[in-house]
């Protein structure tokens, strides 16, 4: 993370399609902490700070609450936890960091989320200062200038750090 200009910060960002971008920032233990992707990160740039979009693309029906029913089910989560965090659409929610990309293989076999091909673990999971930063995204790890305003702490002293 970067300083753009005095009222940004410039990020890395993933989108990720919903529910699976709001399950990396519910408040419990069985949260998503893996990120399933077909390409890796460059060693050099982890730990990496990253900005988690939500897309605009919504499933179809009642798919993404019938999801989130059956995962709070399973976890034994209330519903309404989730909810929040779901129903955001093409928007930044917050900042995790990646601190490590793994091949998929038998260490993560009881992980719900882990699926691979490389598995981007996910930790430090903060929601932005006040709600999701409406934005559009893009394929791939892109670059976001982000206002330094929803940027929560502990990422920002990450940014003034890195000056």
């Amino acid at each position: 993370m970067s300083e753009s200009n005095n009222n940004a910060v410039e990020i890395s960002a993933l989108t990720i399609h919903q529910p699976y971008a709001g399950m990396i920032f519910v408040p419990h233990t069985a949260r998503k902490a893996i990120e399933n992707r077909t390409w890796k990160v460059p060693q050099e740039r982890l730990p990496m700070p990253m900005a988690v979009h939500a897309s605009a693309m919504r499933m179809a029906g009642d798919g993404a609450k019938g999801l989130c029913a059956r995962l709070a089910e399973l976890l034994g989560l209330n519903p309404s936890v989730m909810e929040a965090v779901i129903d955001v659409h093409q928007a930044v929610l917050g900042i995790v960091t990646v601190t490590a990309v793994e091949v998929f293989s038998d260490v993560h076999a009881g992980d719900i989320w882990a699926t691979g091909p490389y598995c981007w673990r996910l930790e430090r999971p903060e929601l932005l200062l006040g709600g999701p930063w409406r934005c559009r995204g893009r394929q791939g790890l892109w670059r976001l200038e982000l206002p330094v305003e929803k940027v929560p702490p502990v990422y920002r002293h990450l940014l003034e750090k890195g000056r």
